[in-house]
């Protein structure tokens, strides 16, 4: 059974004047059966109070399900939620959400540019033509001092859910393809820009734009990854690159085999 998988950080569809309008005809353009989505608000007065997920779940004809991570006070509003999302070609029959480790550093501590963000996992048990596969969801912190505890209790999560069924992990890791918290998920998981060697600038996810952007410093990274059971054969993977990025990151496509 072939599918189209996709993860990409929306940056809670603000990134152009267009909002979430850019951002699900980015989707809508790529034909994903099952998308992974960070940064998404839902009830945030930011974003016109809105449940996000659930708005692009109607504008594609996918299901939606939300996974918050944190409320609105986190950003100083007064109501609403942020986390992530799963939208779905197939009925999801199973959902749960799991915050993930949290243990903010003191202000004299933290490094430039450190963000104390609740994290967390989303997982789907998705009937996918009578078979039965978990698809996750996650968006890890920005210092490796989190990053490594979330990477093994992800690992941990993921596995130990519904033993021996296929499973896909989705989302924005915040780390280098050589950092050891992805070789963490590497023991458990086939990293399908790995698998098909793909390196190099085919490989940045962060900034979007046409290949060979980066940041005003220099920067540029990939950080965002699609990661497999056993149970499937990885056909192609490629970074979405647009002249008029939606978002701040650039979405990630994955065409894959299921052999159930």
């Amino acid at each position: 059974m072939n599918m189209i998988l996709m993860t990409y950080n929306i940056k809670v569809g603000t990134w152009t004047a267009a909002g979430l309008d850019a951002v699900a005809k980015v989707i809508a353009e790529a034909r994903p059966d099952l998308v992974a989505l960070q940064e998404v608000d839902r009830g945030m007065a930011r974003t016109g109070n809105i449940d996000q997920a659930a708005r692009l779940g109607e504008r594609l004809g996918l299901h939606a399900v939300y996974g918050p991570a944190t409320g609105g006070a986190a950003f100083n509003a007064a109501e609403g939620e942020y986390g992530i999302a799963l939208l779905s070609r197939w009925p999801v029959v199973e959902h749960q959400r799991h915050l993930l480790f949290h243990q903010p550093l003191p202000l004299d501590q933290r490094p430039p540019k450190y963000y104390a963000e609740q994290r967390a996992l989303l997982g789907c048990a998705v009937d996918i033509r009578g078979t039965l596969v978990d698809v996750f969801c996650t968006h890890f912190d920005l210092t490796p001092d989190q990053r490594m505890p979330q990477a093994r209790q992800v690992a941990e999560l993921c596995t130990g859910w519904h033993p021996g069924r296929p499973s896909v992990l989705m989302g924005d890791f915040n780390a280098l393809p050589d950092a050891p918290e992805i070789d963490t998920l590497r023991a458990v998981f086939s990293d399908v820009f790995q698998a098909l060697n793909v390196v190099g600038e085919e490989r940045l996810t962060f900034p979007s734009g046409q290949l060979g952007s980066h940041t005003a410093d220099g920067w540029a990274a990939g950080i965002d990854y699609i990661f497999l059971s056993p149970h499937f054969v990885p056909k192609r993977i490629e970074v979405t690159r647009e002249t008029m990025p939606a978002s701040d990151h650039a979405p990630v496509v994955a065409h894959v085999e299921l052999h159930a």
